[in-house]
């Protein structure tokens, strides 16, 4: 190895650092409402209000109020609107927060105005971001003579006032406690996903910016074509692993938070009295199928991202896998051939493959008009050829040879997946007569 390619390598790894710095950094200062949808949330904490008859707000780590939901009468028309009711309001609020900052997983604090509030910290990769509060509630039956006489001090209309605290929900400690974390798990996975939304962004852009970079420094070098290579393989690497974390977070976090968010819609709902109103039963339930699909839709995203076939099976399996719904999608029928079937090739190699084959499937239904795919693989380790042919339309092939890259086709992205596996890509199309891709290792 040349000392000059020795120094490249150094600077490659001194950028990616600095590139890992700056997410980090980005990520460090981004808030709890920078990682989600508000009016998504927004949604879901009413529609659980609504089903629990329990208030909830999200509040920032610097007192913001993100969103709130099912505020009762008798806090928003009595005790907030009375200056000396209201200061017994914010002590409320400042002492949970302050616990919060503390660091308690949990607080509960029965307010002078005689309701009880709780609240619990939102983490996300280990760093408090907001707090979910619930509560403007009674642990047991109200004493209507403590109640009574707190109108009178303080100038409320008794009956009206005594009619908003009959509304107040009774809700045992135990229960209450279990909902305020519940509220905090779901809202944490939501920020959860924007976390990583925002990560890939980052580490996105940061190889974009270096592909360019690199593109713009070296295209006058003689090993222009090597390092492309290895700068090629780097961001197929870097790529695929992004791609594999977020398969396997999907998989390992957020369905199995779901499924926690499940199994708690399921305790609450069985600790209903039986009285309960048909329409919190019917929300529950509607909540619960929401679930459902959802967790379904987390299940198809991590199988798209990368298929667990394609690691335990190899390339082949999993295209036979992927090539079952092309056809179920799109109509074209896709055959499988080839002499040894159960050839593994390095995880490199079945990646590229298998993201070829996707990239050439999307081509022909987008353009081939083809009625049949066929998907060839023979060879062992050592050598492999890959062909991809469909009977379509085609297209005059001659253009590639002037150095056209035909719009829309991608060819230059399968090109260089091949030879970053030390492949080669070549292809063969012709007016009326289909396209014929082949990849040889």
């Amino acid at each position: 190895m040349s000392a000059a390619f020795s120094i490249d390598n150094v600077h490659v790894v001194t950028r990616a650092d600095s590139a890992l710095r700056q997410s980090m950094s980005i990520i460090s200062r981004i808030k709890y409402s920078d990682l989600i949808d508000v009016l998504k949330l927004q949604v879901l904490m009413d529609s659980f209000s609504e089903a629990l008859g329990i208030a909830n707000a999200v509040l920032d780590v610097d007192g913001t109020v993100i969103v709130h939901a099912g505020w009762q009468d008798v806090c928003v028309g009595f005790h907030r609107v009375n200056a000396e009711t209201c200061r017994r309001c914010v002590e409320s609020d400042t002492s949970l927060a302050e616990s919060m900052m503390r660091g308690a997983p949990y607080a509960i604090y029965q307010c002078h105005n005689g309701l009880v509030d709780a609240a619990a910290p939102i983490i996300v990769a280990d760093k408090h971001v907001a707090n979910i509060f619930t509560g403007q509630l009674l642990t047991e039956p109200p004493d209507i003579e403590v109640f009574r006489r707190q109108a009178r001090q303080y100038g409320f209309d008794e009956e009206s006032y005594l009619d908003a605290i009959s509304r107040v929900p009774i809700v045992p400690k135990e229960r209450l406690e279990s909902i305020t974390r519940l509220y905090a798990q779901l809202a944490a996975m939501l920020a959860d996903n924007g976390l990583d939304r925002i990560k890939e962004l980052v580490a996105r852009e940061q190889l974009e910016k270096e592909v360019r970079e690199r593109k713009i420094a070296e295209s006058s070098a003689l090993d222009f074509a090597t390092r492309l290579q290895v700068m090629t393989r780097r961001h197929a690497g870097a790529h695929e692993s992004e791609r594999r974390r977020l398969a396997r977070d999907i998989h390992d976090r957020v369905s199995s938070n779901l499924t926690a968010i499940g199994l708690g819609l399921g305790l609450i709902e069985s600790q209903l009295p039986g009285d309960a109103a048909a329409s919190i039963r019917d929300r529950l339930s509607i909540t619960r199928e929401v679930l459902k699909d959802t967790m379904q839709t987390a299940r198809e995203i991590s199988h798209d991202l990368h298929p667990a076939v394609l690691e335990y099976g190899g390339v082949y399996p999993a295209l036979e896998d992927y090539a079952r719904k092309y056809s179920g999608q799109t109509g074209i029928v896709v055959e499988m051939t080839g002499k040894d079937l159960g050839i593994r090739l390095s995880p490199d190699a079945e990646i590229a493959l298998y993201r070829i084959a996707q990239e050439a499937l999307t081509n022909c239904a987008k353009h081939a008009d083809a009625r049949t795919v066929t998907i060839e693989f023979n060879g062992d380790a050592e050598h492999a050829l890959f062909v991809i042919s469909d009977d379509g339309i085609g297209f005059d092939s001659t253009w590639l040879s002037n150095g056209w890259d035909t719009p829309g086709l991608g060819l230059l992205s399968m090109r260089e997946r091949a030879e970053a596996i030390g492949g080669t890509l070549t292809l063969d199309s012709a007016p009326g007569l289909g396209t014929r891709i082949m990849v040889e290792i």
